[in-house]
């Protein structure tokens, strides 16, 4: 459902969303992620801008959860087994 109302329809070029809220999106393909793929999330010490140990690891492996109705359309949600 999210794709079908992100993505422009061929007939004008314009989204359903762009459509219904008379805003220009722009989405982009390559931020469309599968639901539940492997994913790697940067680790809380790089995001907060803090060093880490040089042979420490930069990333965590999750699950991909969609996107996030709460932050900017490329970011997602990311379970953390």
């Amino acid at each position: 459902v999210y794709l079908h109302n992100v993505l422009p329809s061929q007939k004008d070029g314009r989204s359903r969303l762009e459509v219904f809220g008379s805003l220009r999106v722009g989405h982009r393909l390559r931020d469309c992620h599968t639901f539940g793929c492997p994913v790697y999330a940067l680790q809380n010490a790089l995001q907060a801008g803090n060093a880490i140990p040089k042979w420490n690891p930069r990333a965590r492996l999750g699950v991909n959860l969609g996107p996030s109705p709460f932050h900017a359309r490329n970011v997602y949600l990311v379970l953390n087994p």
